[in-house]
């Protein structure tokens, strides 16, 4: 379950499998039980429909391989899964998609999954060429924004924080929140909250945001630093020494804040960002794969002349562990 405060932070309760302070095990095989009876109930509807309709409940390849039912059927399955948190909003969005459809939703003979999928598709294509339109008038008054990265294909861009997420895991509904958060952005642009965004080598989407090292900061100026290695993983402490996959434990990816309350003094502060930094910067020497990154922009108090500082003194914290800086970029945007 999700709730948005006013500031535009979020609180999220979720559901474990094994129990916890905010759900019992009783709660969490009720819920369960809900989505393996909605895929059976999908199954059952679908094996009544004649072939050519039946056929028409498959998504198109470009959207997934699987039916709605069975995606739903894979759900319930990780769910039995020790460990594995289920987000409760899963339950209350098809719920809502219940409400939003019909109450014979599921009786209807017309259904077709891979048409709302495109639909669903079409829109978010839509949504999001107005609100980069949007954000093309809007960036003039964010002012510049810096990289310094050895990843050179990498780019750092800023959008609205919006959330995404598709806690159904149905295709159909993948876009669903994310359509209802660029249509809000796109009507009032200045309640959503501006964040530093990387779009790395490989193409993957982050974030750039603070960490619960973070807590209590009130800095006037802040830098922010990631450090990603896609082809290292790390095996989940829930996972140690039980057989799993390591193909499926998470990359691993490290974001923090770097609070400056002395904009004179940058050594400590980055030092500091995180619990063995000079471990950390060492990686940059010892494994071709790993990146780093590092932002900063005028609306979180840095200049350019701040920036091109703190990018002195990391250069000198990689120059102790003889990190090679020389394939390093600095990158300036709306300048």
């Amino acid at each position: 379950m999700r709730i948005r405060l006013k500031d535009g932070r979020k609180l999220t309760w979720r559901i474990t499998i094994k129990g916890s302070v905010y759900n019992s095990v009783s709660d969490a095989e009720t819920f369960i039980r809900f989505t393996e009876a909605l895929s059976a109930r999908m199954d059952a509807w679908n094996a009544k429909q004649p072939v050519h309709q039946a056929k028409s409940l498959t998504p198109s390849p470009a959207i997934s391989n699987e039916t709605p039912a069975e995606q739903l059927r894979d759900v319930a399955k990780r769910s039995r899964k020790p460990a594995l948190f289920i987000p409760i909003g899963a339950a209350f969005a098809v719920l809502a998609m219940v409400r939003t459809c019909g109450k014979d939703w599921f009786k209807r003979d017309e259904v077709n999954f891979a048409k709302m999928a495109a639909q669903q598709e079409q829109r978010y294509e839509r949504n999001l060429e107005e609100a980069k339109a949007v954000m093309v008038q809007y960036m003039k008054q964010e002012g510049p924004h810096y990289l310094y990265t050895n990843d050179t294909a990498a780019r750092a861009e800023l959008l609205p924080k919006i959330e995404a997420s598709n806690p159904t895991s149905i295709a159909a509904f993948r876009h669903t929140e994310a359509n209802r958060e660029l249509e809000a952005f796109i009507e009032n642009p200045d309640s959503f909250q501006i964040q530093t965004v990387i779009v790395a080598g490989d193409a993957t989407v982050t974030a750039m945001r603070e960490s619960i090292l973070n807590m209590g900061d009130s800095a006037g100026a802040k830098l922010f630093i990631r450090f990603y290695d896609p082809e290292q993983r790390i095996e989940p402490r829930a996972l140690r020494g039980q057989a799993s996959d390591s193909t499926e434990w998470p990359v691993f990816d490290v974001l923090t804040a770097i609070p400056l309350y002395d904009t004179l003094r940058l050594k400590d502060p980055i030092a500091d960002a995180v619990p063995g930094m000079r471990m950390m910067l060492a990686q940059v020497r010892h494994r071709p794969s790993f990146r780093l990154y590092l932002t900063g922009r005028a609306k979180d108090g840095i200049s350019e002349t701040l920036f091109r500082k703190a990018i002195r003194e990391l250069g000198r914290q990689l120059a102790e562990v003889e990190a090679d800086t020389s394939g390093f970029v600095i990158k300036t945007y709306n300048r």
